[in-house]
């Protein structure tokens, strides 16, 4: 087993300890930030405004988020046409050429954007990966959801078309 998987669960835990957990408040805005894609282009929460996001905080090295990443695929091809947006935080410390490498293999066209220095776990006090927070179209926290999803079944599906209406 490589190194990195087996460490997964180790650091989740750590990522737990140090963020603290606390909620952020459903109906409140979502905190803006401002972080760089794979190519360099910066993106902000704003830029999104309009639209219905799933925002995703997730890590190479964690297996629940390999596990999740092809259903936030197929829900961004299903849905995007009706303005719903993907956008992945990758939480890697490593060299981005690992990150890329992810993308590649899974095939992802949503922004994967990175987050090396944990600026974001802090913002949306994350308790854990893979995090993901459903975002109006205002900008307002809908939902958060704490571990892996089949985001095209059941209430998590359910959950991307109300967010949609």
């Amino acid at each position: 087993m490589p190194l990195a998987v087996g460490l997964g669960p180790v650091l989740c835990l750590v990522i737990v300890v140090a963020a603290g957990g606390q909620d952020l408040e459903i109906g409140r805005p979502a905190p803006e930030f401002a972080l760089t894609d794979l190519a360099g282009n910066t993106h902000r929460l704003s830029d999104y405004r309009g639209k219905a996001v799933l925002l995703n905080f997730w890590a190479t090295w964690c297996v629940p988020c390999r596990t999740e990443m092809p259903s936030m695929e197929r829900a961004y091809r299903a849905l995007k046409d009706r303005g719903f947006a993907v956008v992945a935080v990758s939480l890697d410390t490593g060299p981005r050429s690992t990150v890329e490498a992810f993308v590649k293999e899974l095939g992802l066209t949503f922004p994967v954007l990175l987050d090396p220095r944990g600026t974001s776990v802090q913002a949306y006090r994350l308790p854990g990966v893979p995090a993901s927070f459903l975002i109006d179209r205002r900008g307002r926290l809908a939902a958060r959801e704490l571990g892996p999803r089949d985001w095209n079944a059941g209430l998590a599906r359910a959950q991307l078309e109300a967010l949609l209406k």
